[in-house]
């Protein structure tokens, strides 16, 4: 109780304040207290209250400036000291852009050399630096990003332990009649609740509902569909088009791409290929662009840039590794199948997926422990666009039929081990497919034994 204070406005007076405190046994706070280096109170103008944040990394700069450091040791300081000062106020509050921009500029002139009495070029810009050391950046964090994650990071903490005593709080305050997803803005928030509502935002980006009993759901407005773009259904007064948002851009290394602010053409500009790889990567960009605009016009589905952009690294990378792969490696490999325990029938299941049209075909034969086969079946799909999906999809109907032909002992052996261990752990209830696994141990309890293998 000695880290514990209350604070009171000035219409309580002096008899009922020490009454209280007497009863709880704290002391009372002021306005100006801090703790773990955060004010208590907060006032209109958060850059004044924050600018502590600011002064400190200018210090610790400025001290290490006069130290003889190498290149690398410059960019470990930045990464491990100077953008870690701000990492434990940044999880808990949005602080302004201005503020943010200022610090990074402290870290830049840092990071080239620059003093407050002299001035040497910067060769490289700031987003640039920002990139992954992968992509020629030197790794550093985008500060409004960063906040942004951590902000996102603690909403996502209060979605997944509704029973911690910090929900109980907020929802008490903020959203008593509602859940945490439908809570927006209100008269007299705290600048905690309205730093949390910004990483709601980002949350929401990216993440999706899953449809259980469909009470919480908003059909047009939530994200749940997941074959159409941004996850929502399409109104029926609305006109499908490439890109309904409007204008958009995509950078992606030496590429990028726009389109129309009416949706009706895409105008790309791609700049000369330096490497195989770049060469590689544009013909790939070519050829999703226009199987994008055939989908949209003759099936009236396509998908987003973010979809696009996992295509093309993922063609690139099936070219390559079909190009590693030598004849003598792909003849020479031996499959072998190892029989089940005896009174078991064991069920192979296998699919094979084609990202671009959406189309999978599912597979199984059955096989009894002395290696008979006891059937063989095929299923055509459309409209699945994710390989994990279609592992759990394939053990999902074969556990079906496997019942219709009334088995009591089986053993289903897929070549995804993800998909199995996920089956196998029998939890991770946030994960996208957790509804389809949870089908899939509830036919599990029909047979006599059901075991799962890689």
């Amino acid at each position: 109780m000695s880290k514990s204070g209350i604070h009171f406005s000035s219409n309580v007076d002096a008899a009922n304040k020490e009454s209280i405190m007497f009863a709880l046994g704290i002391r009372s706070s002021f306005a100006n207290d801090a703790y773990l280096g955060m004010p208590l109170m907060f006032g209109c103008n958060q850059r004044t209250i924050f600018k502590k944040l600011k002064d400190c990394l200018h210090l610790k700069v400025e001290g290490s400036c006069n130290q003889f450091l190498s290149q690398s040791g410059i960019i470990l300081l930045i990464q491990a000291v100077a953008q870690a000062i701000s990492a434990y106020v940044m999880q808990c509050f949005k602080l302004p852009k201005t503020l943010l921009h200022e610090m990074e500029m402290i870290i830049a002139k840092f990071r080239w050399g620059s003093t407050s009495s002299r001035w040497k070029i910067h060769w490289k810009n700031w987003l640039f630096l920002c990139c992954s050391k992968l992509d020629g950046g030197a790794g550093f964090k985008d500060l409004e990003s960063f906040n942004l994650a951590l902000l996102a990071r603690q909403w996502w903490r209060l979605i997944q332990k509704p029973s911690s005593l910090v929900f109980q709080v907020l929802r008490a305050r903020y959203f008593p009649h509602t859940s945490l997803m439908r809570a927006r803005h209100g008269n007299g928030e705290s600048f905690l609740w309205a730093s949390l509502l910004e990483g709601k935002k980002v949350v929401e980006m990216g993440g999706r509902w899953k449809v259980v009993d469909g009470c919480s759901i908003d059909v047009w407005r939530d994200s749940w569909i997941r074959k159409l773009p941004n996850y929502k259904p399409i109104p029926p007064d609305a006109t499908p088009t490439p890109l309904k948002a409007g204008f958009a851009n995509l950078m992606l290394g030496m590429l990028s791409w726009f389109v129309h602010s009416e949706g009706q053409f895409w105008e790309m500009a791609l700049s000369f290929w330096k490497s195989q790889d770049q060469l590689e990567l544009g013909f790939m960009f070519y050829w999703c662009s226009w199987n994008n605009r055939n989908l949209c016009f003759h099936k009236l589905f396509w998908r987003t840039s973010s979809d696009l952009v996992l295509t093309m690294h993922r063609l690139q990378d099936e070219y390559k590794e079909a190009n590693n792969v030598s004849h003598s490696q792909v003849w020479n490999r031996v499959m072998v199948w190892e029989a089940p325990p005896v009174d078991t029938d064991k069920l192979n299941v296998d699919a094979t997926f084609c990202a671009f049209r959406g189309v999978i075909v599912l597979g199984v034969m059955a096989q009894n422990f002395r290696g008979e086969v006891l059937f063989s079946a095929a299923e055509r799909r459309w409209h699945i666009i994710d390989s994990l999906h279609v592992e759990f999809l394939t053990i999902h109907q074969r556990l079906r039929l496997a019942i219709v032909f009334a088995y009591r002992d089986i053993q289903i052996e897929s070549d995804c081990l993800l998909a199995v261990t996920k089956i196998c752990k029998k939890r991770d209830s946030f994960s996208e497919w957790y509804g389809l696994v949870q089908d899939i141990l509830e036919l599990e309890h029909v047979f006599f034994s059901c075991n799962f293998a890689c």
